[in-house]
Parts: structure tokens; sequence; C-alpha cells
């Protein structure tokens, strides 16, 4: 992708993002360009962000008796995209 004047183009993995330290980790065939002022460097990270959610999960016997709570944390996908900021 070639650069224009003032603009850095951010690739998973590449230089001017960052590495999320997994080895062997899938290589993604999408990019993104974004302004960047002199002086500063634009990072970027492209995943799958997720909303962590609070709650109890609880067994209900045949004879409608209830099993003991057990507190739960789950963890679902928000969105899929690119995460940027300058430093």
């Amino acid at each position: 992708m070639p650069e224009q004047p003032g603009t850095r183009a951010v690739q998973p993995g590449g230089r001017g993002a960052v590495r999320d330290g997994q080895a062997g980790a899938a290589k993604l065939g999408n990019a993104i360009t974004v302004d960047t002022l002199a002086r500063k460097t634009t990072y970027g990270r492209y995943g799958v962000y997720r909303s962590k959610s609070y709650g109890y999960s609880q067994y209900t016997y045949v004879n409608c008796g209830k099993g003991a709570k057990h507190s739960v944390t789950i963890y679902t996908p928000h969105r899929v995209g690119w995460a940027i900021w300058e430093d």
C-alpha cells in the first residue's frame, strides 16, 4: 500500500502495530490508513473485543429443588475491528 505524506499504514504485527506475543498467530490480510502528526507514532491492534458479564448458575432438579448458586463471569463478543491510538 503506497503511503501518502502525513499518513501511515497500520498492519497487524507490522511496523507501527502492537504484537500480541502469541507465536504462530494467524495473519490477517487487512490494513487501515490513518493521519499521523509530526513527531507522533500511531499504534494499532486488530481483534475481537469482548464484553465482560457477571452472573450465577444454579441447577434446578426434577423435583423443582434448587442446587447451590455458583458465581460466573462470561465474555461475549462485542465487536471486531481496529483499536488505534497515538503516542
